[in-house]
């Protein structure tokens, strides 16, 4: 407790008149000075927490009746003191009946009764800044008397500082960045099919001799883009399916019989013509699938509807019946133009349709990192090579290179690449790059919910919360599952019931816990670290402080003793931690910093 002192300035001329009342009326503070241990300020809880990013300093100050004077002003200062440096807060001022509000700019509600005397509350918010865990509150006190003559002013009277919190606890800000990026791109191979058809004669199976497209009959023989599909560099082709049929016309058994033969005769010439391409697997039976339909009865229906014949509704009607094979062709037959169709129709569905896929070759990571270490990007095959070497880099820098290339190589894929070079942008903390980069691609491609949930991200680490969440509602409604990401937030607001119900139901890690224990919902924060697949040691020290927070003196030495295994680091840390404060001095606590 600080004396009384009277500051003064030194005038050339002074009055008595002036003399007589300044003395007179610095009197009343030595008595408020005597009695000042009957003020009593209270605050919430000996150490401060951070919620929502910020330290919330609430505290009652508690004048008693008949001790105010009604001409005196009491200013109380909070201060944070931490590392070397202080934060002063917000000036609290608290007034006597006869001061002068609007002078001392002093809001109405801080006067204080002189016959009742007054309970009057602070409230300030600061932001938390890393550091600030070992942060001290104090609170200064100083009296003046409020007067018209100037130097009654300086009537002074510093009598306090008072300490109102020893520490702070930051266990929110442990929040851990598991917020979901979405990465745009796929380096799985890329699949052609090339499709080819070759088309037999009425009542025939044999092809001739030299036989080649659209020679022989009028419908053409296409196998061409099957044999460039063979022929394709970079691609490694994968099997060949032949399906062959006749027309429902004729005997049925003789239709099967052409059906099988014409698969066995366009089996034995695509293996002949691959045999002279030299290609690898020819004689490989695992690389064939052959099949036949005996009368393409589904294949007649789709042609009869696309035709303009003037009977085709009967015709499908007949097809669409439960009548035997044989009388259909037979009633159809019965409505005319049958020699339309025989010409028009049924050629078509006499042939072998042949069906080969093939998908892109991509090499081992081996070679690909060689390649990129000898600076042979344009040495890669294809864009999935590209996106399969970037996806399994570690280093930032690298991605960033590869993903360059990539926009400069395939720029009809933009939207990957730069999506992409956002995401690394995040990953580096250069959010304003990576918003700029997401704006200008949202332009071009909006609504694409990979672009609407990485600027989600890059707001939520910018601090703007109510952003991100619309962000993240833009992108759920454009498909994308944004609810861990959503929790995060609601973590950061200090909106923990929100983050509880957004999290999905079968979610257990560190946050999920971590929104139970802010919430003050120790059992289900401990049942959500149980469940915790190889848990870490900051899961585990979360369990400790759940310990401590429920008096479980027992839990929380156990898995504080598991944490230190795991992360030696964590001895020092628990040392200083608030949240451990009522249990420094116990000798179970002391054994599990061993």
């Amino acid at each position: 407790m600080k004396s009384l002192t009277i500051k003064r300035n030194i005038f050339p001329i002074v009055s008595m008149a002036l003399i007589m009342p300044f003395f007179f009326s610095c009197n009343p503070l030595k008595k408020m000075q005597k009695n000042i241990d009957q003020v009593k300020i209270k605050v919430e809880d000996e150490v401060l927490e951070v919620h929502a990013d910020s330290i919330n300093v609430f505290f009652d100050t508690y004048i008693p009746a008949k001790y105010f004077n009604k001409k005196a002003i009491l200013k109380l200062e909070p201060i944070l003191l931490y590392n070397n440096d202080s934060i002063y807060m917000t000036p609290f001022l608290v007034a006597g009946e006869k001061v002068d509000l609007e002078a001392n700019k002093i809001k109405t509600g801080n006067i204080v009764p002189y016959k009742t005397g007054a309970t009057i509350p602070y409230k300030e918010k600061l932001r938390f800044e890393p550091g600030m865990e070992t942060s001290m509150l104090y609170i200064l006190s100083s009296y003046k008397i409020d007067s018209k003559y100037d130097e009654l002013d300086q009537c002074v009277c510093e009598v306090k500082k008072d300490k109102l919190s020893d520490g702070l606890i930051a266990t929110s800000q442990t929040l851990q960045p598991t917020d979901n990026l979405a990465i745009t791109g796929s380096f799985a191979p890329e699949r052609l099919v090339a499709k080819g058809t070759i088309y037999y004669e009425c009542d025939k199976y044999v092809l001739k001799p030299g036989m080649v497209e659209s020679k022989d009959f009028k419908l053409p023989f296409i196998i061409k883009p099957v044999l460039d599909l063979v022929k394709k560099d970079g691609f490694e082709v994968e099997g060949m399916t032949l399906h062959s049929q006749a027309s429902p016309d004729g005997p049925l058994d003789r239709n099967q019989f052409l059906a099988k033969n014409r698969n066995t005769i366009s089996y034995d010439y695509m293996k002949a013509t691959l045999k002279a391409m030299n290609f690898q697997q020819v004689y490989d039976s695992n690389f064939y699938k052959r099949s036949q339909t005996y009368e393409d009865w589904d294949g007649l229906k789709e042609l009869i509807s696309k035709s303009d014949l003037s009977i085709k509704e009967d015709i499908l009607k007949i097809i669409a019946s439960e009548l035997p094979l044989d009388e259909k062709e037979v009633n159809i037959k019965k409505l005319g133009n049958w020699k339309d169709i025989t010409s028009t129709i049924m050629p078509k569905l006499r042939k072998t349709e042949i069906s080969l896929t093939a998908k892109t070759i991509i090499r081992d990571l081996d070679t690909l990192r060689k390649l990129f270490a000898e600076g042979k990007l344009d040495q890669f095959n294809n864009k999935q090579e590209v996106l399969y070497l970037a996806y399994n880099t570690d280093d930032l820098n690298q991605q960033e290179q590869l993903y360059n290339y990539f926009n400069t190589r395939y720029p009809e894929d933009e939207l990957i690449a730069k999506n992409n070079l956002a995401m690394i942008a995040i990953r580096k903390g250069e959010y304003d790059n990576a918003i700029d980069i997401l704006t200008a691609l949202n332009k071009k491609f909006p609504n694409q919910k990979e672009i609407l949930q990485n600027a989600g991200v890059c707001y939520r680490f910018k601090g703007q919360y109510d952003t991100a969440l619309y962000l993240y509602d833009l992108a759920t409604k454009a498909g994308a599952d944004v609810r861990n990401n959503k929790a995060i937030v609601y973590i950061k607001k200090g909106e923990y019931d929100m983050a509880i119900q957004t999290f999905e139901g079968q979610r257990y890690d560190y946050n999920k816990a971590l929104a139970y224990t802010l919430k003050k919902d120790y059992p289900n924060a401990k049942t959500i670290i149980d469940k915790i697949d190889n848990k870490s040691a900051n899961d585990f020290y979360l369990r400790a402080i759940v310990g401590a927070r429920s008096k479980d003196l027992d839990l929380l030495t156990t898995s504080l003793t598991r944490a230190i295994k795991l992360d030696p680091s964590v001895r020092q840390r628990a040392k200083v931690d608030r949240e451990f404060r009522n249990y420094w001095d116990k000798p179970e606590f002391e054994n599990a910093l061993r």
